[in-house]
């Protein structure tokens, strides 16, 4: 039970994370989808616009685990932002 309630906490608009989301410096891309009630929307977007650079792909009506059906597609981003830092 502790472990959801630190990830839920995450989630409610100015509750620290106990470090600054600023102050993360590597490249940080979120993919999600906008029906994901476990991981509401709004969450991950405060996030993404709390992180220098982070970037978010949205899936439209694909559910919390969109991620793992588009795998081939996260895969091939993370593989491209490689690439292009080097």
């Amino acid at each position: 039970m502790d472990g959801w309630v630190d990830d839920a906490s995450g989630f409610v608009p100015g509750e620290s994370w106990g470090f600054d989301l600023s102050s993360i410096v590597c490249p940080t891309h979120f993919w999600h989808s906008d029906d994901d009630v476990n991981a509401p929307l709004p969450a991950v977007k405060r996030l993404v616009s709390a992180i220098p650079g982070a970037r978010l792909t949205t899936w439209h009506d694909q559910g919390h685990t969109a991620p793992s059906r588009y795998a081939e597609q996260v895969l091939t981003d993370m593989i491209a932002a490689v690439a292009a830092a080097h």
